[in-house]
């Protein structure tokens, strides 16, 4: 006994097997409309970063300059300017920055802040992530002071990333 398939049989069952491979909706990876940080549409920024360590504040001690909610690392001129009122002879400051891309900071790596002057220091642009092309990328700049009692976290500032092209 032979079994025959109908012609449309074989191309109907592959497209139904595909069709669960599509993908619905925007593709950013960001319901909430691009505002995770990453490259998909609205303007990032660092709002529910939910990786532990990264998430937004600032200690009383610290002052920054200029004082807004996302504040730019684009370009040559940027420049964000720290003062720490808790600030002993012999603190060092250093830094930890993090790209965001769907709620998600992902570490980049940091360095010392080479140009502090007593409690005053500062990071000029432009700063790109090192890990992740395109943009543009909010990041999260987190700034610490380093003294006889060991490392404290003074902050995680939110940053508007150079893009990578």
């Amino acid at each position: 006994m032979i079994l025959r398939t109908p012609a449309i049989a074989v191309p109907a069952l592959a497209l139904v097997l595909l069709s669960g491979c599509a993908t619905v909706g925007g593709g950013s990876g960001d319901a909430g409309g691009g505002t995770g940080g990453g490259a998909g549409g609205g303007t990032p920024n660092c709002e529910g970063v939910t990786t532990g360590g990264w998430e937004i504040f600032r200690d009383d001690r610290l002052t920054v300059t200029p004082d807004a909610d996302v504040i730019p690392l684009q370009a040559a001129g940027d420049v964000i300017e720290f003062t720490d009122s808790g600030y002993t002879e012999g603190t060092t400051y250093g830094y930890d920055l993090a790209y965001v891309d769907g709620g998600q900071a992902f570490g980049q790596g940091g360095a010392p802040f080479f140009d502090s002057e007593g409690a005053t220091f500062r990071l000029e642009g432009p700063q790109a992530p090192v890990t992740a092309d395109g943009g543009p990328y909010a990041g999260i700049l987190s700034v610490t002071a380093t003294d006889s009692a060991g490392t404290t976290v003074l902050g995680n500032v939110c940053v508007m990333l150079a893009t990578d092209e």
